[in-house]
């Protein structure tokens, strides 16, 4: 297969181009999420080495942190999901893909919502039940992760068409190979994201019998920051 990971038109990593992309709530959000996975993992490999590690302490209160205040960015996203889900079923088209969105919308919708509702139960603003709610936003967003992994398929499929279908060293060539580059790291998040949430809803440990440790969440929490950034990146 044919990629080109790194577009032409990619923006050169400096302080400039940084800051813009600090200033996105996409950019920043996938920042944060890094340095809690990561810290997550680091944390891990501490304790590993000494179960009294204060520096390893240090990360968990880090990592649970920006985990609770990263919450603060998505509230009331679920509208729009809503918003999206309405104007895809309001579309002409009646097909797979199609399907497809309105599943993936409402998924992500319900999780939004869930996760709104457990940064204010966490607040003590609202009372209920956090442990049940944080399972059930597990549930939906594995859900949003195995659809939009199944579209990423497609688009695989499709965009390796096209590359078959044109010359070598051509625009068109050259425009196929870069969105199969994005479509690679767009599957590389979506796995990632698969093995994390699988993992919250309880279905990792129900197959073999316990589920990932902090290190391998760290990882893979960590991979699915950098490919949501990097795509973001592209997008500026």
């Amino acid at each position: 297969m044919s990629i080109r990971v790194v577009p032409a038109g990619c923006k050169p990593v400096n302080l400039s181009n940084l800051l813009t992309f600090l200033k996105k709530l996409d950019g920043r959000d996938k920042s944060l999420k890094f340095v809690q996975y990561f810290s997550r993992y680091l944390m891990h490999q501490l304790y590993q080495l000494n179960p009294k590690s204060e520096l390893g302490d240090r990360l968990q209160k880090l990592y649970k942190g920006v985990s609770l205040h990263r919450k603060a960015f998505r509230l009331g996203m679920f509208m729009d999901e809503y918003k999206k889900f309405e104007t895809t079923l309001a579309e002409a088209k009646d097909d797979l893909k199609k399907t497809l969105d309105l599943v993936k919308s409402a998924a992500m919708g319900l999780f939004y919502l869930h996760d709104n509702l457990i940064w204010l139960v966490s607040l003590k603003v609202l009372t209920g039940d956090k442990d049940r709610l944080k399972l059930r936003q597990a549930y939906f967003r594995w859900t949003a992760a195995v659809v939009t992994t199944i579209m990423c398929v497609m688009d695989i499929s499709a965009t390796q068409e096209k590359i078959i279908a044109t010359e070598p060293g051509t625009k068109d060539r050259v425009k196929a190979e870069e969105n199969q580059g994005k479509n690679t790291i767009a599957m590389a998040k979506n796995i990632a994201d698969m093995l994390v949430y699988g993992n919250s809803a309880k279905f990792v440990a129900v197959i073999k019998g316990s589920g990932y440790d902090d290190g391998t969440l760290g990882l893979m929490g960590s991979i699915s920051a950098l490919a949501g950034g990097y795509a973001t990146w592209l997008k500026m």
